[in-house]
């Protein structure tokens, strides 16, 4: 298995003991996977590849720090790897987020919110539905420093 090549590069602003502001890119050439083997043939398998492409995926995200206190937000789009035309399964996700950190323990709640389409049919030949999937996730993340 040929996994997706990747390039990613990021730059962060840091002020002081105030906070940050990150911005990462990342290129995925998901058109160069492939599966191999001298023992079974692959070739549907990578016919099905050949419908991927590369994309362009962007993260931007900043965190204000108060005391103990840190507030979170953030925005990550997913470029769609398919080719196909009339569908677009980019993905964006909006995040926000409260922590509390001391020099023993940290606690962090995160609020993700993501929406993209996609298409589903119960069958080959049936007819596709068009889906404008939402997903909402409260993520919390309790932890010790030792």
């Amino acid at each position: 298995l040929r996994t997706p090549g990747r390039l990613k590069g990021g730059v962060t602003l840091f002020f002081e003991k105030y906070g940050f502001v990150t911005a990462d890119v990342e290129w995925v050439d998901y058109a160069g996977s492939n599966f191999s083997s001298n023992e079974f043939s692959f070739s549907d398998a990578n016919q099905q590849i050949d419908r991927f492409q590369s994309v362009l995926n962007y993260k931007v995200g900043a965190e204000f720090r108060y005391n103990v206190a840190r507030f979170r937000a953030g925005y990550s789009l997913q470029g769609d790897p398919l080719e196909e035309t009339g569908v677009d399964r980019s993905r964006q996700s909006f995040t926000a987020g409260l922590g509390v950190h001391h020099k023993e323990f940290f606690a962090d709640v995160a609020y993700v919110r993501s929406n993209y389409d996609k298409t589903a049919s119960p069958y080959s030949g049936a007819p596709v539905a068009l889906i404008d999937q939402t997903t909402e996730n409260i993520v919390l993340t309790l932890g010790m420093k030792f």
